[in-house]
């Protein structure tokens, strides 16, 4: 605590200003990536094992069928474990129960549908969530950083104008990463969720909005000030 409060001290001492800067790029994704679960429920575990093979084996090929690079699709380990259920107040095993999360992803936004119907009609297969990303990511990202940079000093220099002086050398700066720097935008999980509402509705329609992704950066930056 006693360095703590030197530091803070010694800060004080020279005239500075501190700052946020924020920018954030918002970009069309070209993008999918998708959780599927696969469940499989029966009396003897030699028989669900088998059968859940299968089943997964079945969504890989599906997968394989749309042309989704196998490097790009991913299964976990299989679990397999008692079922337990509940009836009139007791706690009853019900044979066993196994599963498997199976991620992919998908550069073909246009499959959207295609693969939400197809995978739909898949017994004992969920599709947990569908987020959609940009291949340009990074890209994005340095862009952002230097417009928040920017941005930061443009409030500098305002703020230190204003009092009469003038920004000087830089002392500091930080990286501070924004809550909202997510894979999945608001405009892209409504799209996703207007897209599974419309397949069911509308099998034949293939107009599917992904929306945008907001790319976000945002740093601090404290400047020396001096006496205009």
């Amino acid at each position: 605590m006693l360095s703590l409060i030197a530091v803070r001290a010694a800060e004080l001492e020279i005239p500075h200003v501190a700052v946020y800067g924020t920018a954030v790029i918002e970009a069309v994704p070209d993008e999918m990536h998708w959780m599927l679960s696969v469940s499989t429920q029966g009396a003897e575990v030699a028989a669900v094992a088998k059968t859940h093979d299968e089943k997964v084996a079945g969504v890989i090929a599906f997968l394989k069928d749309r042309s989704i690079d196998k490097d790009k699709i991913q299964t976990s380990q299989i679990t397999l474990a008692e079922n337990w259920v509940y009836r009139d107040g007791n706690r009853n095993k019900d044979g066993y129960i196994a599963s498997t999360t199976v991620v992919f992803e998908s550069g073909k936004l246009e499959q959207y549908r295609d693969l939400w119907i197809g995978l739909a009609n898949l017994a004992d297969v969920s599709v947990n969530s569908v987020g959609f990303d940009t291949s340009k990511r990074i890209e994005h990202q340095n862009k952002a950083r230097l417009m928040a940079v920017r941005a930061a000093k443009d409030k500098a220099i305002a703020l230190a104008e204003a009092l009469g002086s003038r920004v000087d050398a830089p002392l500091a700066i930080e990286e501070d990463m924004p809550m909202n720097d997510v894979y999945q935008s608001r405009g892209a999980k409504m799209g996703a969720f207007a897209g599974i509402q419309d397949a069911a509705r509308n099998p034949g329609d293939s107009s599917i909005s992904a929306g945008t992704i907001s790319i976000e950066a945002r740093v601090k930056l404290i400047f020396r000030i001096t006496p205009e």
